[in-house]
């Protein structure tokens, strides 16, 4: 009996699947083996349709099957999924590593050092090797109120390759009248070139944050990058002075509070720690050793309440450029002829330029 119901079940889906055409889509949906034991009976089935996209027709299935009697479904077994194949991660290439690296002070605290710098570079061979880098880093240079020091906190007598980083300068002091000290004295004596000093801190310095080539001229490659350097009424003389070398790049800084400094050399003459100064942020000049510095960008910083911003009496090759010079006293920018400006900007200045034209 069960095989005559199969067999008319079979001519009469064949029958239909002859009249309609192709299938496009199969049985779907609602056909359920509701007991779980694999046979399907027609009783359990309320309504099965056959979509044909092909030709949009549907029929219902409910007399077809309730002639058939029961039947029995065979669960296909699933294709299993193929495990995929890992992908290798490649071994990376090693870095083939920098130079030597010579680590001078990192983390290190100094105060009180009277007449002798903390630091001092140019003694040994390691400090003139341009193959190793030479660096101080995350360092403070803080003295107490009060505390006079001879000395620079850090002193370059000669040196190749030299990275000062992140480190603080503050309250470095004679407390003599004309006679000041600096934060980073860069001598030009002995051979100093490729120097970076950068992202530090300069605050009440007696005379300059950054001096260099005041005992010579052999001074090059120097860049003196996003450090803050400020001054007051009642210390300091500039940020960066640049009295000789070649190739220097002072970019990104911030520079402000400089004013004149009152010294036995002033009139009137005052009892000032420093040598004497017209309050510029920054100045270049063609210091004692009498020959001119060369080849200087200054761009990109952030110059402001000042007397001066800055001050070119000196030097050749200089280009001034992409500096925001603001609110200074007298002068944004006190030059001389030869020198190249171009995008700056100027406002709330006494003059935006003087002594340059033109004024970009």
């Amino acid at each position: 009996m069960r095989i005559m119901l199969f067999r008319k079940a079979f001519i009469a889906v064949g029958a239909v699947l002859f009249l309609v055409g192709s299938i496009t889509t199969v049985l779907a949906a609602i056909i359920g083996d509701v007991n779980g034991d694999g046979i399907v009976d027609y009783r359990d089935i309320r309504r099965l349709t056959i979509n044909l996209p092909a030709t949009n027709d549907t029929f219902n299935y409910n007399q077809t099957v309730s002639e058939f009697g029961t039947l029995a479904l065979t669960t296909p077994t699933p294709t299993p999924t193929p495990t995929p194949t890992p992908t290798q991660t490649p071994t990376p290439t090693p870095t083939t590593p920098p130079g030597n690296v010579k680590v001078i002070c990192e983390g290190k605290s100094f105060s009180r050092w009277g007449n002798t710098a903390p630091i001092t570079i140019g003694n040994n061979a390691d400090d003139t090797n341009p193959n190793i880098l030479k660096v101080i880093r995350n360092c403070n240079f803080v003295n107490p109120a009060g505390t006079a020091v001879d000395k620079p906190a850090i002193l370059i007598q000669a040196g190749n390759n030299i990275l000062i980083e992140n480190s603080r300068f503050d309250n470095i002091r004679t407390l003599q009248a004309n006679n000041g000290v600096h934060g980073i004295g860069i001598t030009g004596s002995g051979q100093a070139t490729n120097i970076t000093i950068r992202g530090s801190y300069f605050n009440d310095i007696g005379a300059d944050g950054i001096q260099t080539a005041y005992s010579g001229t052999k001074v090059q490659n120097i860049r003196i990058e996003n450090n803050e350097f400020i001054g007051s009424e009642e210390v300091g003389e500039n940020a960066v002075d640049i009295k000789s070398g070649t190739n220097y790049v002072v970019s990104g800084n911030k520079m402000h509070g400089y004013r004149p400094c009152q010294s036995a050399k002033t009139n009137p003459p005052g009892n000032q720690d420093c040598s004497g100064s017209t309050g510029p942020a920054i100045v270049v000049h063609t210091g004692s050793v009498n020959v001119p510095p060369s080849g200087i960008v200054i761009s990109g910083n952030d110059i402001y309440n000042n007397t001066h911003g800055i001050n070119v009496s000196g030097g050749s090759n200089i280009s001034i450029r992409n500096n925001v010079i603001h609110d200074n006293i007298k002068t944004g920018i006190l030059g001389i002829s030869g020198l190249t400006l171009s995008g700056n900007t100027y406002y709330g200045n006494g003059t935006n330029c003087s002594g340059v034209s033109p004024c970009q």
